[in-house]
């Protein structure tokens, strides 16, 4: 992320700093695909937080 301009601008220090423990990435789509997804965030120990795995989901619904 931090080597992303786009992403790297919008970014605060310690946000930027966290993010470097980050090592892996995961989508997930929910069983029904038009339903959502979850994204996974792995990051290795660090002194941010003690979750190994960091979670996000997206719940789409319909318009």
């Amino acid at each position: 992320f931090v080597n992303n301009k786009k992403i790297a601008e919008i970014l605060e220090e310690d946000e930027e700093d966290a993010l470097r423990y980050l090592n892996k990435l995961e989508v997930e789509e929910f069983e029904d695909i038009k339903s959502g997804y979850r994204i996974n965030f792995y990051f290795d120990e660090n002194p941010y937080f003690e979750n190994e795995v960091l979670t996000k989901e997206f719940h789409l619904g319909s318009s």
